[in-house]
């Protein structure tokens, strides 16, 4: 199943990128999860870059933090497709972080139906922005 995978060169680790993606980002508030986007000049070699953040002010437990990371991750992985293809077709690339908001681990089906709706969310707002 190429293209359901997750790999390197998707995540979004450089410090600079992510300072600059939360100081002029734009910003769609979901219940419990948001996401801040932005659209870079960047010659890119991944169309679409991604990170998760789950502050410690929300969940305090290490442990559950990781769970959700990771259950955000899968999700994502599962759903990327909505916004590759958009990306790919608008010639675009995109730096996205979704951060979560709530105060306790949500189940991965829920999880799974937020980020859904952001990524959707997205693809209107970016279109409306940019076409």
């Amino acid at each position: 199943m190429s293209g359901a995978d997750f790999p390197k060169q998707e995540r979004l680790k450089s410090r600079k990128s992510i300072d600059q993606l939360v100081r002029t980002g734009a910003r769609i508030h979901g219940k419990g999860l948001s996401l801040l986007w932005r659209i870079t000049d960047k010659d890119c070699g991944q169309r679409v870059k991604v990170a998760f953040s789950i502050p410690k002010r929300k969940i305090t437990k290490a442990n559950q933090r990781n769970l959700m990371k990771r259950r955000l991750r899968e999700a994502y992985r599962l759903n990327k497709s909505i916004v590759h293809e958009k990306a790919l077709n608008d010639n675009i690339c995109l730096e996205m972080m979704f951060v979560y908001q709530d105060i306790a681990p949500m189940k991965f089906d829920k999880a799974r139906d937020k980020l859904v709706l952001l990524l959707t969310e997205l693809c209107k707002n970016w279109r409306e922005k940019y076409s």
